[in-house]
């Protein structure tokens, strides 16, 4: 449980998956990204809800400035 916890939260502080993969002694980085794999599709699910978030505030904020006449 411990190694998977330090894992994680290497993983997500950004720490490369080679880093990760030598200290927990895996002989290669595919067996790493199997280990961390539940967890990039939380990362991939945020950096959509950012892009949605930050096309929304454009949009409307060129609605905005349409109708402003700007």
């Amino acid at each position: 449980m411990a190694r998977h916890t330090w894992a994680t939260l290497a993983f997500h502080s950004g720490q490369p998956v080679g880093i990760i993969s030598q200290a927990l002694g895996h002989s290669s980085l595919r067996v790493t990204e199997t280990y961390l794999k539940p967890f990039g599709n939380e990362l991939v699910d945020k950096a959509n809800r950012q892009l949605i978030a930050s096309v929304r505030k454009c949009k409307w904020k060129n609605e905005t400035e349409y109708r402003a006449g700007l």
